[in-house]
């Protein structure tokens, strides 16, 4: 009898020590799930820097996240500087913008002419003024009113590196479009084509460094190195291949690759750069210095600038 009590009192003990497990973890999970649907916790980041085409600093980018399991609205988003600025980045009073639970929103902006207070007076903005001085929080305008964010967003981007040494270089590739689609560079005319079951396509025709035409579908045209040099002489040959059957389509625009690269939003580069890898020293030293010293240049050009205005 004695052993058999004794089991008893084990297995109640134990199941006592399950139920209160149980309820603790649902105690833990009612608390946690109030947590994430009660007030706000955002966090969020922002870039900045200088456009080549304007002396002016502005934001770049920005990255907000909702880390509760509610929506949010967001009547506007800005920037406080100090104590005594708000800069403002976007306003959505017009069409308040609703985050959705544990989402995410990113914006890219373009650059700026100048800023302006009361919409009357110019404001005079330096870019060491976007730095750790003075002060700086991401705030926004919610339905449960002013809600400075305190968390911050530690994501990595080569630019921050490259803002810290000088030596950081960033390698853009490049590519030039045509309907959506990017073409190679010795790509120098394309053929928009029409087929007469109204299907659309896009026929490149290239050309090699040595002159050298490359294979394509207009290959059975035998096109000469002599036809391809004038865009004109090359649009009448398709046209008389048209006429004659040959090119079955219902009608063609023939597109200067070449020139409509030249139109881009890119600028063209002049020189032409070969790989120089640094060493430790060189790089994680040398670089450091040399960028510190530009900065504290650039600090003392801004304050006496400053002290003009």
């Amino acid at each position: 009898m004695t052993i058999e009590l004794k089991i008893d009192s084990i297995f109640t003990a134990i199941n006592s020590i399950f139920v209160l497990l149980i309820t603790i973890g649902a105690l833990v999970y009612t608390v946690k799930t109030y947590l994430l649907k009660s007030g706000l916790h955002v966090r969020g980041s922002f870039g900045y820097g200088m456009h080549y085409l304007s002396d002016v600093p502005y934001i770049t980018n920005i990255t907000i996240e909702n880390l509760k399991d509610k929506a949010m609205v967001i009547f506007g988003i800005y920037l406080k500087m100090g104590n005594n600025y708000y800069l403002l980045i976007e306003d959505y009073k017009e069409s308040p913008l609703i985050l959705k639970p544990f989402g995410i929103i990113q914006r890219e902006f373009e650059p700026l002419n100048y800023y302006s207070i009361n919409m009357v007076n110019k404001f005079v903005m330096h870019l060491s003024m976007f730095g750790t001085k003075p002060k700086q929080q991401l705030v926004l305008n919610t339905t449960d009113g002013k809600h400075i964010v305190n968390d911050d967003i530690n994501h990595w981007a080569p630019e921050i590196e490259a803002f810290k040494n000088q030596y950081t270089e960033i390698i853009y590739p490049v590519r030039f479009r045509y309907k959506d689609k990017s073409y190679g560079g010795d790509v120098k005319y394309l053929v928009d084509v029409k087929l007469e079951d109204e299907k659309e396509i896009v026929i490149p025709i290239g050309v090699m460094d040595n002159g050298q035409i490359h294979y394509s579908p207009l290959s059975h045209l035998n096109l000469t190195q002599e036809l391809i040099k004038s865009k004109e002489r090359l649009n009448d040959f398709l046209e008389m291949k048209k006429k004659s059957g040959q090119f079955n389509c219902m009608s063609f625009k023939l597109i200067d690759f070449k020139e409509h690269r030249k139109r881009s939003r890119f600028i063209h580069p002049v020189n032409t750069i070969q790989a120089n890898f640094m060493g430790n020293f060189q790089y994680h030293v040398m670089g450091r210095v040399r960028t510190i010293f530009h900065n504290l240049k650039k600090k003392i050009e801004f304050k006496k600038n400053g002290e003009k205005l």
